[in-house]
């Protein structure tokens, strides 16, 4: 059984299925859990240790620190009855999951980051306890997104929440927005383009109204589902004026959805914004007014629970990248936790989504490597799906530091970037690259990109010119200048944004020396320099917030990433703080004197 499509918005009855799971290890080599029969209800799981779900298997139990196979998760559960079709939903697990309830296998699921449901009622056992069984499998293979190729901990487990909810037959099942304000600035006119898919599950025809009301703006439309049918519907509506979203002013507006014959039958509510991030040239437009990106990186990481969500940390993260200046978030390297997204709407920060293809290419000609397509297609889908009405995201990202001018990787960048523009017309849409393909040129995917992403790390990782001491950054900084001056001439027409740029900065390390905070602060100062020296430069993203445990494949003198500006405890590098803060509130991001035609 196919999973199904997930949207957000959802205002339907849900029971939460997080709590006390039973779980044990296993191994792929001999799948003991497959031929023991595990998933079969009656399995005897009284010695099976408990942990609390949502949770990264590798914090929750120090024995699976590191493990990559099999866990075993199985837990009972009582439903009490509601009208609709029910369905178990999972936000988030890594990175396949085998699903049974009640013995029925209901199917599987790949992708660590994205959430995914099954329809239930056929496997449901009423009035009596419903046996949910999943075997959660992490490994990093090579057909597999990331792969085997990545930097950050490959954690396991179901690490967001699970519940199970009721979904009327009559339903709204898809919807995209497309905000247009209609004048430079802050507020004044505009219009919000709605589009919805309506699906009738029943056996019988229905028809009722569907009411729509934002601000001031309120219409109700008869329509008409056959059974077994959707319909795709569409309207626009218009504000005489309202606030235009942006980092410095995130107004949100209700927007209210409902279906309805004699009673509500369906109902959904999205909190908008109005605003439009377009190219013109060279430059970035937000609203109609130009615009530089300036943010951080962000690893969905932290100290006591992994990639499980941590709300106070989440909060303490986006308030404190807020404070310094910054208007933006790259969600690096994959789609975060639905409270990322929102808790960026509410505050003001633009964010670039993005799946976890990284590197792919890069290690071995292409033509050796499995290609991971059919994942990608499938991940890059899923995550536009589930975050396409969120007023935050407004750059897409079908891949990271790929092996740019190798045939395969080129055509997979471009399919990729191709099946986000069929699924959303209103974002920018682009890869992030490594500096090897500012030498090379031969990158045929950038012909596609709405703006050039680039990763650089000239004068900290790349020490060609070599780097012993912050008397030798000027040679850095001038080999970095000259790189980025040869890719303007190749494309003089595409605005270019530093999606990564850094150091390493060791915590209460001191002193004109590499690796200390004083060294990672005279970096980000030299490479701003580069970088305000260039208008056509108009986004720089700091690898990164905070530091971040590494992968093993990826240990290198340390097993923590020690690029953050803050350390993984949250602990301020003062220096490093205190440089980019000063770097992004130097001058406005908005230049008001560059307004749209």
């Amino acid at each position: 059984m196919q999973t199904e499509p997930i949207t957000r918005g959802e205002t339907r009855p849900r029971t939460s299925l997080n709590g006390s799971w039973r779980y044990a290890a296993d191994t792929p080599a001999h799948a003991f859990g497959e031929h023991l029969g595990w998933m079969a209800p009656d399995t005897p799981d009284a010695t099976w240790p408990q942990m609390t779900i949502p949770a990264c298997w590798d914090l929750a139990d120090p024995a699976l620190s590191g493990f990559e196979g099999y866990v075993w998760f199985r837990r009972s559960f009582e439903l009490t009855g509601d009208a609709g079709i029910p369905y178990l939903h999972f936000d988030g697990v890594n990175y396949r999951a085998d699903v049974w309830l009640n013995g029925h296998y209901l199917g599987a699921h790949e992708g660590g980051f994205t959430p995914f449901r099954f329809r239930i009622d056929h496997a449901l056992a009423p009035g009596a306890p419903n046996h949910l069984v999943v075997r959660v499998d992490n490994r990093s293979l090579p057909d597999r997104l990331p792969g085997t190729r990545l930097s950050w901990v490959n954690y396991g487990g179901i690490y967001r929440d699970v519940f199970v909810e009721w979904q009327p037959n009559v339903h709204i099942a898809e919807m995209t927005f497309d905000p247009h304000p209609k004048v430079p600035g802050q507020a004044g006119p505009a219009s919000l383009e709605v589009s919805l898919v309506l699906r009738n599950d029943g056996h019988t025809p229905w028809s009722g109204d569907l009411q729509v009301a934002m601000h001031d703006a309120r219409a109700t439309f008869e329509v008409e589902i056959q059974p077994g049918a959707e319909t795709a519907w569409a309207t626009t509506l218009d504000f005489a004026t309202v606030d235009y979203w942006s980092p410095d002013q995130p107004r949100l507006y209700s927007l209210d959805l409902a279906l309805s014959d004699d009673e509500t039958i369906d109902t959904r509510q999205f909190d908008i914004g109005i605003r439009r991030l377009v190219t013109a040239g060279t430059r970035l437009l937000l609203n109609g007014e130009a615009i530089q990106l300036r943010g951080f990186n962000r690893h969905e990481d932290y100290p006591t629970t992994g990639r499980a969500h941590d709300e106070d940390l989440l909060q303490t993260d986006l308030r404190a990248i807020k404070q310094t200046g910054a208007n933006f978030v790259r969600a690096s390297h994959y789609p975060q936790h639905d409270r990322f997204y929102e808790t960026c709407d509410r505050l003001g920060l633009m964010v670039m989504d993005e799946i976890p293809l990284w590197g792919w290419g890069r290690a071995t000609p292409a033509q050796d490597e499995p290609l991971p397509v059919d994942a990608a297609l499938q991940q890059v889908g899923e995550m536009v799906r589930r975050n396409r009405t969120r007023t935050c995201v407004v750059i897409w990202s079908v891949s990271n530091e790929t092996g740019g001018g190798l045939p395969l990787v080129d055509q997979t960048n471009r399919e990729l970037i191709h099946r986000v523009r069929e699924l959303d017309t209103t974002r920018l849409v682009t890869q992030v690259m490594l500096y090897h393909v500012w030498q090379t040129g031969n990158d045929a995917a950038i012909e596609d990109d709405d703006l050039l992403c680039l990763n650089e790390y000239e004068g900290s990782l790349n020490t060609n010119p070599p780097v012993r001491t912050l008397e030798d950054l000027p040679h850095a900084q001038s080999a970095l200048g000259g790189h980025l001056d040869a890719l303007h001439r190749r494309y003089p027409d595409k605005p270019i944004v530093i999606t990564e740029f850094g150091g390493i900065g060791l915590p209460g390390h001191h002193g004109a020396l590499p690796w200390s905070e004083e060294s990672y602060a005279a970096t980000i100062r030299s490479h701003a320099e580069t970088f305000a020296e260039r208008p056509w430069i108009v986004g720089a993203l700091l690898w990164c917030w905070q530091d971040y445990p590494m992968h093993p494949n990826r240990v290198r003198s340390y097993p923590i990433g020690h690029y953050g500006v803050v350390s993984a405890a949250r602990v301020p590098k003062h220096a490093c703080l205190d440089a980019v803060t000063k770097l992004f509130t130097a001058q406005p991001a908005t230049i008001g004197a560059h307004r749209e035609e």
